[in-house]
């Protein structure tokens, strides 16, 4: 079947010779066609049928063809059918109202039948990719649509996987962290009353890596997003509560945290968490030695580019001295932890100012900012 025939086509003109002769031409060329006698009889005609291309004369009685033409745009139902007036006025202005008015095109009468085959199969074509375009935009919208429902339930279905993995992690960690506790206990319990000072100080440290351990698992346990863990709150309590259990006083030196706010993934909490407290340990055994007023420990988190550092300082009389800088036992834990969980690496300076320093590359920090030192 030829596409032509589903083209239906208007035809208005206030002249019956004129509509038989257009009528027969374009029947000829396979389309549909009505007529109309009058603007007023289009307008009747749109209100019970789609058309979908009309031609329009621009001289008739009642409302002439300009106006027809603005009532048919006017109304959203009939707006985007193309219009071509035919007339056999050549008047500049005429023209341009017609187009003014929505006009598609301005046919001059007398005319060749190719000439008007040929316009009225442009607009035609015109009106066919417009369809079609309004056909793929309603399809990409079901998509869309489609699409944003399934990622809609995919979200829902991924928020309670990870409510109920929340809910898992939460309960192992408040279990580890019962365990902890329960170690470090059964640790203070078994400790004999007189014991060598090698023996006291391994007891010290040991229980002091365990209430480390457990207190990260308490933060886990006690934040709402265990993605990631509050470093700057663990960190201030560790400094807190080595700095109350050391042996000297407040007052003998100045031990400074020069603590950031900043936050880590479980991933990395664990580890990161330990070597804090191996560098807050060192920073309060060290305090035990100053000897002058200028003496200076400080303990500062910052982040160089992609990269989250650590540095630990001893200044004044505390600085150059090789027993205050982690050795044995100590170096190892923290290098161990340091380079082998989180792939980072440490570096200790012996001089006027001892600096140890570790550094940690690609650590997916969460908040970061700087405020003023505790």
């Amino acid at each position: 079947m030829n596409e032509k025939e589903y083209w239906n086509i208007l035809i208005v003109d206030d002249t019956r010779n004129n509509l038989f002769i257009l009528s027969s031409i374009l029947r000829k060329k396979g389309y549909r066609i009505a007529a109309a006698l009058s603007g007023l009889e289009a307008i009747e005609l749109l209100q019970h049928k789609q058309f979908d291309l009309i031609l329009l004369d621009i001289r008739m009685p009642g409302i002439n063809g300009i106006e027809t033409c603005k009532r048919i745009k006017a109304t959203p139902e009939t707006a985007e059918i193309p219009v071509l007036f035919i007339s056999a006025i050549d008047d500049h202005d005429l023209i341009a109202e017609a187009f003014a008015a929505g006009g598609r095109d301005y046919i001059l009468k007398p005319f060749e039948p190719v000439e008007l085959i040929a316009r009225i199969e442009t607009q035609l074509d015109i009106q066919r990719g417009r369809r079609l375009l309004e056909q793929i935009n309603a399809g990409l919208e079901k998509v869309v649509e489609e699409k944003t429902h399934e990622l809609h339930e995919k979200n829902k279905a991924l928020e309670r996987a990870l409510a109920e993995r929340t809910i898992l992690l939460q309960e192992v960690y408040h279990r580890v962290n019962n365990n902890l506790q329960f170690v470090k206990s059964l640790i203070s319990i078994d400790k004999p009353e007189k014991v060598c000072p090698w023996t006291e100080d391994f007891f010290k440290r040991f229980e002091s890596r365990i209430h480390s351990l457990a207190y990260v698992h308490e933060l886990l346990y006690r934040s709402p997003n265990l993605k990631e863990v509050d470093m700057a709150l663990y960190s201030h309590e560790i400094f807190r509560a080595a700095h109350e259990s050391a042996e000297t006083s407040p007052t003998d030196c100045q031990l400074l945290l020069h603590n950031t706010p900043f936050t880590l993934g479980i991933n990395h909490a664990i580890p990161c968490g330990m070597i804090i407290n191996e560098l807050i340990r060192t920073a309060v055994s060290g305090s035990a030695a100053c000897t002058h007023d200028n003496d200076r420990i400080s303990i500062m988190f910052s982040q160089e580019g992609n990269n989250f550092v650590i540095t630990l300082k001893l200044e004044g009389s505390l600085g150059g001295k090789e027993e205050l800088v982690p050795s044995g036992t100590d170096l190892l834990i923290t290098t161990v932890l340091a380079e082998e969980q989180l792939f980072g690496n440490i570096s200790i300076q012996v001089d006027d100012v001892t600096t140890i320093s570790v550094v940690f590359p690609n650590i997916e920090l969460g908040t970061f900012r700087d405020v003023d030192n505790l």
